[in-house]
């Protein structure tokens, strides 16, 4: 227990244990992802038991390892869980899939800067189901050598956990290998988008702005 007297800018290192679980369910609670917010929240309760017990509340430890098990069991039970994805193809002209575009705007402004439906350029959208549950809207262009231009593939925060990439750009039957192209092609809208490409198997194409996939 001495270690935990020790100090670090005035405050013992029981205290910033304690701080330092209160940020884990502070961060938690900004999360949009429920499966990041039950790790988070797991993280400050593992972090409270300890603080509990620093501090002689045994409450305090009981109550977080409690919790703690709780987040632990829904964490299970999101993992375990089977979902049901589907690429649903669909006109540029679908007037759902404008709605949805206009109102994740602001948001798909981070990730893609610049971007707007353009039935004169785009003749490629996919909506991604994920029971039955919009997840993504996927826009683009096809060219006749079989390759698809992906200007927009947009998640709703919900569902960016990696799933409907993986099922879109797998190489199992349902996703974009299903509709006949062989090889698909993005441009980085930005960091993130730049880090899901490359979660999702692209590669950056030498001296081009763009990176691809290869599907055949």
């Amino acid at each position: 227990m001495e270690l935990f007297e020790y100090e670090i800018a005035g405050i013992s290192l029981m205290e910033w244990v304690g701080y330092t679980a209160s940020l884990f369910i502070l961060i938690g609670m900004t999360m949009s992802s429920v499966r990041k917010l039950r790790w988070i929240n797991l993280g400050g309760n593992v972090l409270f038991t300890l603080y509990g017990v620093l501090i002689g509340s045994m409450p305090v430890a009981v109550m977080n390892a409690l919790i703690g098990v709780v987040n632990l069991s829904f964490l299970w039970s999101l993992y375990r869980r089977k979902e049901t994805f589907r690429l649903l193809p669909v006109q540029i002209s679908n007037r759902y899939l404008a709605a949805f575009i206009e109102f994740h705007k602001a948001d798909i402004q981070q990730f893609f800067p610049g971007f707007y439906l353009d039935p004169d350029r785009h003749n490629r959208a996919y909506i991604v189901l994920r029971d039955m549950t919009v997840a993504a809207v996927i826009v683009g262009s096809a060219t006749h050598e079989g390759e698809l231009f992906i200007e927009l593939d947009y998640a709703v925060a919900a569902y960016r956990d990696m799933k409907p990439g993986f099922y879109v750009y797998g190489k199992k039957e349902g996703g974009l290998v299903s509709e006949g192209y062989n090889c698909l092609s993005s441009v980085p809208g930005s960091k993130a988008h730049q880090r899901y490409l490359g979660k999702c198997g692209f590669s950056p194409v030498a001296n081009q702005p763009f990176w691809r996939r290869q599907l055949s």
